[in-house]
């Protein structure tokens, strides 16, 4: 089904920020079936239907020296300014996370493939994170 909706696919890219338990409940929607108990197991799904073009902000920052923190500090540390809405409000939360992406990219890294090869379909400790 999410094939043929056009949200996946090579012109599309997904920006998340820690959003492994996020990318799990839409596939599991959109399945229409339970998550596998075996992260690798997932790591397939989120590939398979979003890599190379699935990006988390979170993992990025493991390469950013003096980013840390949730979204409202990288933001601030970035001075990415929130554009509407408030913290916590899903679409306010993700055109920040968006604008703090492209600031991430353009402080930090060159847009390439070398960029996508590093963190295309890497999502943020999802080893810890608990599948649905």
């Amino acid at each position: 089904m999410m094939l043929v909706t056009g949200l996946v696919g090579q012109d599309v890219a997904w920006v998340t920020f820690q959003g492994g338990v996020d990318l799990a409940y839409l596939l599991k929607t959109v399945m229409g079936c339970p998550m596998p108990d075996e992260v690798e197991q997932f790591l397939e799904y989120v590939r398979y239907y979003f890599s190379p073009n699935v990006f988390d902000v979170k993992h990025m920052m493991k390469w950013c020296e003096g980013l840390y923190g949730g979204l409202e500090r990288v933001a601030e540390t970035l001075e990415v300014e929130r554009e509407a809405g408030e913290s916590h409000m899903a679409g306010s939360d993700s055109l920040l996370t968006a604008m703090v992406f492209w600031r991430v990219v353009e402080e930090y890294f060159d847009e390439d493939e070398v960029f996508i090869s590093l963190f295309g379909g890497e999502l943020h400790n999802l080893v810890h994170a608990v599948i649905m």
